[in-house]
């Protein structure tokens, strides 16, 4: 129980770190977090209940925020944000 409430209250911190230093949408971010864990777009969509094409819609969205053209770059541009956070 313990383990899943540390879990969550780490994802509420890295969702409002992304959200704030990156100016995004509360489900950009969770986008952003859950391709960190999965890296496959379907995946993200069946872990938040999205169909792949708002997944994919959120990707452009996050790459134009980000200035990066890859999702690869995203990812890397994510790790360093939250890697700042002490865990």
């Amino acid at each position: 129980f313990l383990c899943e409430l540390n879990h969550h209250a780490e994802t509420q911190i890295a969702t409002r770190l992304l959200r704030v230093a990156l100016d995004l949408t509360p489900t950009e971010a969770a986008v952003a977090l859950s391709l960190r864990d999965n890296h496959d777009p379907m995946l993200v969509a069946l872990e938040l209940g999205l169909a792949i094409s708002t997944v994919r819609s959120h990707l452009k969205h996050l790459f134009h925020k980000t200035e990066t053209t890859r999702q690869s770059q995203l990812l890397r541009l994510v790790d360093r944000l939250l890697s700042a956070v002490p865990s």
